[in-house]
């Protein structure tokens, strides 16, 4: 009994994985949502087709792009890197020297 459990693979993080679900919902909406904010756009100002075409497919792009995990920060993805960059400290902080007898 104790070999058949042995070669079983168990999942490490079923929360993680649960959670993964969720986050495929919310990249197409993502998606979705910059795309259809191009179709309101269109109605508010009209745009040659060509241009229409072009936006939509750079959009489109963006929003695949904001849904990646890239590799050199693999646990999270595009739109939060951007989210902590855009939320980080903007404080300058003053360098003081503290040698012996500095002038």
């Amino acid at each position: 009994m104790a070999n058949k459990y042995q070669q079983m693979k168990i999942q490490k993080n079923i929360k993680q994985e649960v959670r993964l679900k969720a986050f495929y919902f919310l990249d197409l909406a993502l998606i979705l949502g910059l795309c259809g904010g191009m179709f309101y756009l269109q109605e508010l100002i009209q745009l040659p087709i060509g241009h229409f075409i072009l936006v939509e497919c750079l959009l489109f792009a963006l929003g695949i792009f904001l849904c990646a995990k890239p590799s050199s920060n693999g646990g999270h993805r595009n739109l939060y890197t951007l989210y902590c960059l855009l939320k980080m400290d903007r404080t300058t902080y003053g360098v003081q020297s503290y040698k012996k007898g500095g002038n």
